[in-house]
């Protein structure tokens, strides 16, 4: 039972962890002033309106710039000799095919008779999603019956949760149709669908780590400061800094959510002198950081997808960026996901480093 259970205490440390991250924000937003409203239940920001200006100049080249380094990362995939991969694909994985069809015509479709199931079909949808995931793994080698499904599960439903916190102070997101009023609707709208969000990007990760994925990306650029305990130290000052200072300047650093959890922990990693998720770079190994970047962005993908016709679903306001959008995200806000597929694999990693190993072996 006990080599089972390796993974508790990563999983208490990351909650640990995520509990005083969440500090910050909180004590910026106490050193303000903040009114009574802020600390109710469920949570509530008075009268943050983001600027609705909108600025195609930056939106532009923030597109030419993430686009470049696509298209960098594409010709050097396509360069690499194509690898077969042996494993076929599963049987059930055509299950789990026309489960996801169905459950998003059940989510989509505004059929009187379908209403009801409409306002429960996110998690459903998320377990076909998961189950498709699953079987493009497994053809990597990744068993349907090794995936750890309860710890990536049960951390997910805590995990997800520090966004809403974090969004809490910037407002970036909100859900329309749904309440978090009771214990009904806290399971229904927050932890059966937050406790999808870890597995899915995991699992998208694991279905990319093919031969030919493998051979283009792990003998890459070197990246490696010259002092790394500076540019550790520097990190967790800049992201403590930046959490900090959420509630002084939401509309400026809104953005700071995808990368300063991230940035935190792994640079008390680093200046512990303890494996981090950028520790591969250093050697030239970039599969890691983009196995789990472009994990991120599909998933992001059908998230946005399937939340635009469906009920409840949940809109932007995003400051600067709006007015480009595909679905209900503005569309430079995708480069989000690539960062917030770091989040994720830094949860794993403290969860269980092998996991992650397996991710990039």
């Amino acid at each position: 039972m006990a080599h089972r259970l390796v993974w508790l205490p990563g999983a208490l440390g990351a909650v640990l962890g995520t509990a005083l991250l969440a500090r910050l924000p909180l004590l910026g937003a106490l050193l303000r002033g903040y009114p009574a409203e802020l600390f109710e239940t469920p949570l509530h920001n008075p009268g943050l309106v983001p600027p609705t200006a909108f600025y195609p100049v930056p939106t532009s080249l923030g597109l030419l710039f993430f686009g470049g380094l696509g298209l960098l990362a594409l010709r050097r995939y396509l360069k690499t000799p194509f690898i077969p991969t042996p494993a076929p694909w599963p049987r059930w994985g055509w299950l789990a095919v026309v489960w996801t069809l169905v459950t998003w015509a059940v989510a989509w479709i505004p059929w009187p008779a379908l209403q009801t199931w409409r306002a429960y079909s996110f998690t459903p949808l998320w377990l076909g999603y998961l189950g498709v995931a699953a079987a493009f793994a497994q053809r990597r080698g990744y068993h349907f019956q090794q995936i750890p499904w309860g710890p990536l599960a049960g951390t997910s439903a805590v995990f997800w949760w520090v966004f809403e916190y974090l969004n809490h102070f910037v407002e970036s997101w909100q859900y329309q149709g749904a309440s978090f009023l009771g214990p009904l609707d806290l399971v229904a709208y927050g932890i059966l669908p937050f406790a999808t969000v870890l597995p899915a990007v995991a699992c998208t990760a694991w279905s990319l780590d093919s031969p030919r994925f493998s051979a283009a990306f792990e003998r890459g650029p070197i990246l490696s400061p010259r002092c790394p305990k500076v540019a550790a130290a520097l990190a967790i000052l800049g992201s403590a800094a930046a959490l900090l200072a959420l509630s002084w300047a939401p509309h400026y650093l809104f953005w700071t959510l995808w990368l300063a959890p991230c940035a935190l922990v792994n640079g008390l990693l680093a200046l512990l002198g303890r494996p981090h998720l950028f520790s591969g770079i250093a050697q030239g190994d970039w599969r890691l950081l983009l196995q789990y970047s472009l994990a991120g962005l599909v998933t992001g993908f059908f998230w946005e997808l399937w939340n635009f016709y469906s009920v409840p679903q949940w809109t932007y306001q995003v400051p600067w960026f709006g007015g480009w959008r595909l679905f209900e995200m503005p569309i430079l806000g995708y480069a989000g996901y690539l960062t917030f597929g770091w989040e994720c694999a830094t949860v794993i990693l403290l969860l269980n480093p092998t996991w992650l190993k397996k991710a990039a072996r």
